[in-house]
């Protein structure tokens, strides 16, 4: 397998044409015609998921969160992403993200936490949101128990429809509320904008960006050709 046959895997599951026009995705750094000799999925473009590719005897990272978000004028290694870089080149490392076209597509981040929480009859909103039905229940303590992270609550946790945005999707509380969510699950919201949709009706609970997202990352793996380690 190639680096550019794993893009291809992935092109056709979570399609790069579904990503947001503002995001950076696939291939960011290395070489579309290098040979894999593994393949590791994380979140996050770090260093801890550097050293456990490399132990693993992978030259393929992908990751949800891409790297070089911004155009950069240099590369010295006088900040973090930089020495992240440049460790990648050394070692050749191809770098691969798969961001918002894996938030907005079918199977992707955002039907994995509607999944993790058990939702049903799930549909697809604006944003890549996703809303669905349970028995009506106390999702706070709910989503604290399936996702295994604290839970921050504003409004009342109490509901049988529930919208989920996972990562930072506090701003987009009024498609929940125009969906006709009871509560409105997310990893990140702004105080005021969770005070708002508080004050509107719609309970929203702030889960934390990387619990709302690992639940993804296993999705992203069966995605790739062979066997591939997931980090984190």
């Amino acid at each position: 397998m190639t680096v550019q046959d794993a893009l291809c895997a992935l092109d056709r599951v979570f399609p790069f044409a579904l990503a947001e026009e503002w995001d950076n995705v696939g291939l960011l750094l290395g070489n579309a015609r290098q040979e894999v000799t593994g393949c590791v999925v994380a979140l996050d473009a770090t260093e801890e998921a550097l050293d456990f590719a490399r132990a693993q005897g992978a030259n393929l990272l992908v990751t949800h969160h891409p790297v070089m978000f911004r155009a950069r004028r240099r590369l010295a290694e006088d900040d973090v992403e930089a020495r992240f870089l440049c460790r990648a080149i050394r070692e050749r490392v191809s770098l691969i993200a798969a961001h918002t076209n894996f938030d907005n597509a079918p199977g992707g981040m955002n039907d994995c936490l509607a999944a993790a929480l058990g939702l049903t009859n799930v549909l697809p909103l604006e944003n890549g949101l996703r809303v669905g039905a349970a028995a009506r229940r106390d999702w706070a303590a709910e989503a604290q128990n399936r996702l295994g992270a604290p839970v921050r609550v504003y409004g009342s946790p109490v509901g049988a429809r529930v919208a989920v945005c996972g990562g930072a999707g506090g701003e987009f509380w009024k498609t929940a509320l125009a969906a006709g969510a009871d509560v409105y699950l997310t990893g990140e919201i702004r105080y005021h904008e969770a005070l708002e949709a508080a004050q509107s009706g719609l309970c929203v609970l702030e889960a934390g960006h990387g619990p709302t997202e690992r639940v993804g990352l296993k999705a992203l793996a069966q995605a790739l050709p062979g066997t591939v380690a997931i980090f984190g």
